[in-house]
């Protein structure tokens, strides 16, 4: 049986193409869903404009995107408010037909599994324009006309597919985040393979000799001869391609002022070549007594992983980081994929973390470290090159850190990942390292070093006192991951500016982009990155609750509730405001109000807002008297500010006039009088304020609750 479908902008031509396209899904595997108008269209064949070409420049393409373009959540919002077609950028309405027509055709023939579109274009699209990617490159699928080889782009291992099908280079969008491109490629989500080499490739390469049968190339470049063989059966050997320009040390902007830092420094951004010395802190690894050393044996890894661990191995031997082992431990190791796509050899240390005896050492608070940050106005940021390995451990313990593969028996002399209380080691040797700058102009999260100052002068004498540590006690920063004399940058998901903490956009976008939770374990993800911003959010406990309540146990049910709670915690963290940063020589203020719903306050200064709290009312609370729910409402958010305003004179705006007279009234009840007592060791005045003027915290607490309310 053959069958074709053909469809001029997705309308079916007549019936019969449509049950027979039906037939020809059916044969298919995967299912396809076919959208018509505000849709994202999906050719076997993909013919498009690339949304973006990386240049040497590095200057995007300025072309826009044509039709057949897969764009991103936030590419679809952006034209949706704006209300343009999906597809051709147009403006939208009712009898919306996008100007250029398409024509596709799909053949498929019963009992094989290939099929063979063809696509033919209209007039008016210009083929220079158009770069085309085959269904195989697409799922990363072998071919009579496809080859697969193991490359480095720069450092970073990755899947190649030499596709004869594809008339561009084509990159995952993955690589295009962590690597700096300087030849041409086509950023695509690619299914199977990191890097699509098209004929744009091959024909640089002029006269080619090729076998695809054996999987090889033969070529010359500049009088000298090149074979490249494909990856076929058993083990995966590496090809380096010289033609691949790619540059993984990624440029960073450096001002004029810094740079004679960065020249004189220079020893600390190099990458170490030798065992760091013994600090004056080392990691141990202390067991709760009587306990039996773990000896699990390695996990059995697939043919082609091994290879890599092997590779892993002797880099970390080589630079002096493990040694052979005959340690009564052992623990088995795994592959983690990065971000780039390569892979980070770890420990699994779970059964020795059983038996260790935990480290207490205290972890910052992120919200604390950022109240530091006040006046400042330039940035600087610097991150440890592997932070970890910069850390020896107590000799006594090296034994304990032992690890097996299928082909060896090692130990760590260097702190590993993966170890309970590397953590709390790690923080405390970057403490007690800038200890005489922190809450001055460094702050320390683990690896991550900020260096703040009002001015460029003073930065340049901060960076410096920094720098000087880090040298004359041997630590390394890696500097592609650092950035010098910002006036905004990125800090532990917030971008920092001299106005005060922003929500960072990518974290946004993240959101954003959120599936609909399908899972408990999916909706706890969604409201731990939500709540890491909840300063940010008014109202976030009560927006937050139908979703909270689906965690509980057999409470799992998804309706359109908990769709308007999960969609409207995206919609508020579109629109987060600037945080102000607390300045502790002016006083601060603070609004409550109470709702029979619950509480709302901001804590702010000088009208602008540092921070939003909300909360709901349980079922007792809900029928107090509104006297007792507005003084538990200025309880509440007096306590949760509490390291704001200790020590400090602060106002209480509120909108129940008799609670101007708290201090004087005489209280009735033991409530009451309990309430009151907690407030004692403040220092504040309470001011009254009309409703329809405290609007902000009035809405906090008015905002209807749904399914059980949080007891206080």
């Amino acid at each position: 049986m053959k069958s074709t479908w053909i469809s001029n902008d997705c309308n079916y031509r007549d019936n019969k193409q449509k049950d027979s396209w039906d037939c020809v899904k059916a044969s298919f595997s995967f299912i396809y869903h076919v959208q018509c108008e505000q849709s994202d269209h999906f050719d076997y064949h993909s013919r498009y404009r690339a949304p973006e070409t990386f240049r040497p420049s590095g200057k995007p393409d300025p072309t826009p995107p044509a039709r057949g373009v897969t764009l991103t959540d936030s590419e679809k919002q952006t034209r949706f408010l704006k209300g343009e077609c999906f597809r051709c950028g147009d403006k939208y309405g009712p009898g919306h037909r996008c100007k250029t027509g398409s024509l596709k055709v799909l053949e498929s023939t019963e009992g094989t599994d290939e099929t063979v579109p063809v696509v033919i274009e209209d007039s008016e699209a210009e083929e220079d324009d158009l770069a085309k990617i085959s269904l195989h490159a697409i799922f990363g699928k072998s071919h009579m006309t496809t080859m697969k080889l193991n490359g480095l782009l720069g450092t970073t291992e990755v899947l190649i597919l030499i596709d004869s099908g594809s008339t561009h280079n084509f990159i995952s969008k993955t690589l295009v985040s962590s690597l700096t491109i300087t030849q041409d490629f086509y950023p695509f989500s690619i299914g199977g393979v990191d890097v699509v080499l098209g004929i744009q490739w091959l024909s640089s390469l002029n006269t080619v000799q090729a076998n695809w049968n054996d999987m090889f190339l033969i070529f010359s470049i500049d009088g000298k001869q090149y074979k490249l063989q494909g990856v076929t059966s058993g083990p995966q050997k590496s090809a380096y391609f010289q033609h691949l320009a790619v540059d993984t040390e990624v440029s960073v902007q450096v001002p004029e002022p810094i740079k004679p830092l960065i020249s004189k420094f220079q020893a600390v951004f190099l990458k170490p070549n030798e065992l760091p010395p013994f600090c004056f802190l080392t990691h141990d690894i202390n067991l709760l007594p009587n306990s039996t050393p773990p000896n699990i044996r390695p996990y059995q890894y697939p043919y082609t992983k091994k290879s890599e661990i092997e590779s892993q191995v002797d880099q970390l031997l080589q630079s002096g980081f493990i040694q052979p082992s005959n340690s009564p431990f052992s623990s088995p190791v795994l592959l983690v994929k990065k971000k780039d796509n390569s892979c980070r050899m770890c420990v699994d240390y779970r059964a020795l973390n059983k038996i260790t005896i935990p480290d207490k050492y205290p972890i910052p608070n992120i919200d604390e470290l950022l109240d530091e940050l006040y006046g400042a106005a330039i940035f600087s940021k610097l991150d440890l090159r592997s932070g970890y390995y910069q850390i020896r451990v107590n000799p006594k313990d090296v034994e304990k850190t032992a690890f097996k593969t299928h082909s060896g028996h090692y130990e760590f002399k260097v702190m590993p990942f993966g170890l309970t209380n590397a953590p709390s080691t790690f923080q405390s040797v970057m403490n007690d390292l800038f200890r005489p700058f922190l809450r001055r102009f460094i702050l320390v999260f683990f690896d991550d070093i900020l260096v703040y100052s009002p001015s460029m002068e003073t930065h340049v004498y901060h960076l410096s006192q920094a720098l000087d540590l880090l040298h004359s006690n041997r630590f390394f920063v890696k500097l592609s991951k650092c950035c010098f004399g910002q006036t905004q940058v990125s800090f532990l998901g917030h971008l920092l500016t001299a106005d005060g903490v922003h929500v960072e956009n990518e974290k946004i976008a993240s959101i954003q982009s959120w599936p609909i939770p399908k899972s408990v374990k999916e909706v706890r993800g969604f409201l731990e990155l939500t709540g890491y911003y909840r300063r940010f959010v008014r109202n976030y406990g009560t927006l937050a609750r139908p979703l909270k309540d689906l965690t509980k146990k057999d409470a799992f049910l998804w309706n359109d509730t908990a769709l308007a709670a999960f969609q409207a915690l995206k919609d508020a963290l579109m629109s987060t405001p600037i945080i102000k940063l607390p300045d502790f020589s002016k006083p601060f203020i603070v609004e409550c109000d109470a709702s029979s719903d619950g509480i709302g306050a901001i804590l702010s200064q000088e009208e602008h807002p540092i921070a939003y709290f909300s909360k709901g009312f349980s079922s007792a609370h809900k029928f107090k008297s509104a006297y007792d729910r507005e003084l538990l409402a200025l309880v509440l958010a007096v306590q949760k500010w509490s390291h704001y305003l200790l020590g400090h004179h602060f106002f209480i705006r509120t909108d129940h006039y008799t609670l101007k007279f708290l201090l004087e009234q005489r209280l009735t009840t033991t409530e009451q009088q309990r309430l009151l007592i907690k407030l004692m060791p403040f220092d504040f005045t309470i001011i009254h304020r009309a409703g329809k003027e405290n609007r902000g915290a009035d809405a906090l607490s008015r905002r209807p609750h749904s399914g059980e309310l949080l007891s206080l």
